[in-house]
């Protein structure tokens, strides 16, 4: 299925009781393939309550998707990951127990595990969201590497192409054009944001790769990341 045809898929799901049960069904192990990972451990649906809370996120994310922030996979396992992570905070408690042979560990150290383990699973998800930014950039023809040697060299430059895919992430149908046409709408962008074309082209590795950070809900570490240098105000889609 195509993100086009699953994008369709998801607005029959919300108007067709019959279509949602029918694309739950489908996804149940993409479902338990995110939870799972999250959680760090193989689950198994008779025994790990894991397993429904991100059932349960899946079809929140059916009634929330907006199909102008991205694709819907990466939608859905955003919010599995976060309602896992509520539900974890919760429980006061990492996916795999703190017990030991000698039996449960104090309080305290038990506070310390939690913390150890929030930590943890930040990096993981950091790594994670780099690894999706990778394969968001490969869609686009670019890649890391590309993108940290367009890193414009002036400060004065570099403010321009911020706000030129502030402008661009923020304005449906250039927004719309770029993820058809995975390319940058120079003559469009240049005239509505008003930037020469010579700069636009020089930028234009640049601007994408902002413009894709900018625009795809799941990049929030990246959003995060970047905030010093784009403001609150670009965090689109926060």
């Amino acid at each position: 299925m195509t993100p086009s045809e699953l994008s369709a898929a998801v607005q029959r799901a919300r108007r067709d009781a019959r279509q949602r049960e029918r694309l739950i069904a489908q996804h149940r192990d993409f479902v338990a393939r995110v939870a799972s990972l999250y959680a760090r451990r193989k689950l198994d649906w008779r025994n790990d309550d894991e397993l429904s809370v991100a059932l349960m996120a899946f079809d929140e994310a059916i009634d929330t998707y907006d199909p102008a922030r991205g694709e819907f996979h990466a939608f859905a396992g955003l919010v599995i990951r976060r309602r896992l992570a509520d539900h974890f905070r919760r429980e006061q408690r990492a996916p795999r127990p703190w017990a030991t042979g000698e039996g449960v560990e104090p309080a305290e150290d038990a506070g310390r595990a939690w913390e150890a383990y929030q930590a943890q699973q930040e990096v993981l998800e950091r790594a994670d969201e780099l690894e999706r930014y990778r394969s968001a950039l490969a869609e686009y023809g670019l890649s890391l590497r590309e993108l940290a040697a367009a890193s414009p060299k002036h400060r004065d430059t570099k403010a321009t192409l911020v706000r030129v895919a502030r402008f661009l992430a923020a304005d449906p149908a250039l927004r719309e054009q770029l993820e058809r046409t995975r390319r940058l709408p120079l003559r469009a962008l240049c005239k509505k944001a008003r930037v020469s074309r010579k700069v636009l082209e020089s930028g234009r590795k640049y601007v994408i790769g902002l413009a894709i950070i900018l625009i795809r809900p799941e990049f929030e570490h990246l959003r995060s990341h970047l905030s010093g240098a784009l403001g609150s105000r670009d965090h689109v889609h926060a």
